[in-house]
């Protein structure tokens, strides 16, 4: 029961977005700059996309833990009647937690639940509850639904980066349409510049600071969820 399709980016709906799209060449050239080797004497290209796809994996993380509004991505679900799951988006890499998963057509949310509640839940009502099992890449459903329904489902999205080579540079799109190049430049030429001195002290260090850089310019454009129903809760 693999997933299929995938969902719409938060990112990508901000107006002019695709204006916005960078590519993979360009951040190696600008770290090229960084660490004064614009002749690639020093590093190949090869060992540069090595430090930026951990980069953007390390970014990625922070992201979702942080709960980065520009990380997200949504979609949509469908159920079938007397089928208790939907399958997961293809490019699912983790939910939000406990905020993510609705019916369109009255907004009520489905409730996610850990192994344990969902092993002892009894006689639900229709659609109340779900648990996400990435074992089998779906969405289980508690009160299976009667007749399809429309889910809207919120998640982070895999940033897969396995095609990316050195002969596809040029091609190849940064991810949440550049909106970390410069922070993701600046940790990777520190990297590279220390790859010959590395501990873990100084890795440390860099992560801290890659954090802080990531959560000062985004986490005030991601406000924390506020449980409640309307204006009047």
């Amino acid at each position: 029961m693999g997933g299929t399709g995938t969902g719409t980016s938060i990112i990508s709906t901000y107006p002019y977005s695709s204006l916005a799209a960078t590519y993979v060449s360009g951040v190696i050239d600008d770290i090229r700059a960084e660490v004064n080797d614009p002749d690639s004497t020093r590093f190949t290209d090869a060992v540069i996309l090595s430090i930026l796809k951990k980069a953007i994996r390390r970014c990625n993380r922070i992201a979702q833990r942080n709960g980065l509004n520009f990380a997200k991505a949504y979609t949509t679900l469908t159920t079938v009647a007397n089928q208790a799951y939907v399958s997961l988006p293809a490019d699912f890499d983790t939910a939000f937690g406990k905020k993510c998963l609705y019916r369109d057509s009255d907004h009520t949310q489905i409730i996610p639940m850990n192994e344990d509640e969902w092993e002892t839940v009894i006689s639900p009502a229709t659609l109340s509850y779900c648990l996400i099992d990435q074992t089998l890449n779906v969405i289980k459903l508690a009160g299976t639904p009667s007749a399809a329904e429309t889910l809207t489902f919120w998640y982070y999205p895999v940033i897969n980066m396995d095609s990316w080579t050195t002969s596809t540079k040029a091609t190849d799109a940064m991810p949440w349409n550049g909106k970390l190049n410069d922070i993701i430049v600046e940790y990777a030429a520190l990297r590279l510049k220390n790859l010959d001195e590395m501990d873990a002290s100084l890795d440390l260090q860099l992560m801290t600071d890659l954090e802080n850089q990531i959560l000062q310019a985004y986490a005030p454009l991601s406000p924390q969820i506020i449980d409640g129903k309307g204006w009047n809760a």
